[in-house]
């Protein structure tokens, strides 16, 4: 071979190997930045069974809470249940937003999970009813517990019904209060809380003075642990030759890729709307019921699907609830089984649409408000006579609703609800036939 030939296949194998080599940067790149991406997504709480339970156990924030182990516990169906771990931190909250969690977390732990509830900072007396719930209860050094009185939301109330609602929210703090007794073994009383908190006193416990008084399990310092992907590893030598690394190189990219679609398909196929779950912790009204119906239009493209509808709410709009309900009657129709479970409250509307479900749950600290509709009224005498006939005639249709499986006919509940509001809890819901079943 002439010099000039040799020449001119060293100079295609240098170009060869400086193309290889610059491939090998850029898979290589690409890799660490796929890589970073997924490490990144496994910090989140599909991944890191870990989820925050703040600023405040409001609706909202419980939807979320309830939301990460609805998707855990369908993420582990047919394998092993990691322990998850709930951080909670606040004070603010309310009663029936902490049961519906608390009684999700006890479900949880029936299915077989180890639940952790942290406080950090300061919690409230909502967030240490929560932590009750939990396998392992454990609060940070320097945190406190803030134990005091219910302090409810601004209320209507008028002279019929103001007894009612006061024994109503009393009750839920009577039983908050002995969700803390219990689980304390004795080691603080209703007494205790009755005398530390009156009168809107607070109770400022440290957090040994909290697991003196059987409140926590632990008082330690919880760092969570960053959750590593577990990549194959591809050993690069000294030896490889620039058609080798690039092999690698490659290889390595492409194993990052498809982690980042396996859990961002976990994430879809596992998420509320691919199981076929809506969580309605919201008013009634036009909004939430439209993006409701939304989601159910969704699950009637599934053939015989079953759908399942978390309700807390304190009800509503009576005209939107009804629109509702007619479409869970039409999706019943068609065959699909759909199952109503009442978490925290279903008051007023929401009690209604908790009768649609096939099969109707309910928590076991849940509770249903059952009522007379009502409205604002305005404009002349002769147009609020027809508004008052009009709401007359949206309450006989969702008492008719209510009275279905019930035990009472709609007349009497009527009747029983003349007066002011009729609060039941789930063991007397289920004995009127509002239920079948109390979980």
């Amino acid at each position: 071979m002439s010099e000039s030939n040799t020449h001119a296949v060293t100079t295609v194998a240098s170009l060869r190997d400086a193309t290889r080599l610059a491939n090998i940067s850029v898979y290589e790149g690409a890799a660490r930045q796929v890589e970073k991406a997924v490490t990144d997504l496994m910090q989140g709480w599909q991944f890191s069974r870990r989820t925050n339970v703040a600023p405040a156990i409001v609706a909202p924030i419980a939807a979320q809470a309830i939301q990460a182990m609805g998707f855990w516990e369908r993420h582990d169906a047919g394998g092993g249940k990691r322990p998850i771990h709930l951080h909670v931190t606040g004070s603010e909250g309310s009663y029936m937003d902490t049961f519906a969690i608390l009684d999700y977390v006890r479900w949880m732990k029936e299915a077989g999970y180890h639940v952790t509830v942290e406080v950090t900072g300061i919690g409230g007396i909502y967030q240490a009813v929560l932590m009750q719930a939990a396998d392992e209860r454990v609060m940070s050094p320097n945190s406190y517990l803030f134990l005091e009185e219910d302090d409810p939301r601004p209320f209507m109330a008028n002279t019929g019904n103001m007894d009612e609602l006061l024994e109503f929210y009393r009750g839920l703090e009577r039983h908050g209060w002995q969700t803390l007794v219990e689980r304390s073994g004795g080691k603080i009383t209703t007494d205790d809380l009755t005398e530390r908190t009156g009168f809107q006193r607070i109770w400022r416990m440290t957090a040994q003075e909290a697991l003196e008084r059987g409140l926590v399990d632990k008082v330690e310092v919880r760092v969570p642990g960053r959750v590593q992907p577990n990549f194959p590893v591809i050993a690069v030598h000294a030896s490889d030759s620039p058609a080798v690394r690039e092999k690698k190189a490659n290889l390595r990219k492409l194993y990052a890729e498809a982690e980042m679609v396996r859990l961002a398909n976990a994430v879809t196929d596992f998420g509320d709307d691919k199981a076929n779950r809506i969580i309605f912790f919201s008013k009634v009204d036009g909004e939430s019921v439209s993006a409701a119906c939304d989601a159910l239009y969704r699950f009637a493209s599934r053939p015989g699907s079953k759908i399942e509808i978390l309700i807390n709410s304190p009800g509503g709009n009576v005209v939107a609830g009804m629109i509702l309900i007619e479409t869970i009657e039409e999706l019943k129709k068609r065959g699909h089984e759909v199952t109503t479970v009442n978490l925290g409250h279903a008051a007023s509307m929401a009690g209604f649409l908790l009768q649609c479900g096939n099969k109707r749950v309910m928590g076991k600290n849940a509770r249903i408000l059952i009522h007379r509709a009502s409205t604002i009224f305005g404009s002349g005498n002769s147009q609020m006579k027809d508004q008052q006939e009009f709401i007359k005639l949206l309450e006989a249709r969702a008492m008719t609703v209510m009275a279905e499986r019930c035990t009472m006919a709609a007349e009497e509940l009527q009747k029983k609800t003349k007066n002011g509001d009729w609060w039941l809890t789930a063991d007397e819901a289920k004995e009127l036939g509002l239920v079948d079943e109390v979980r």
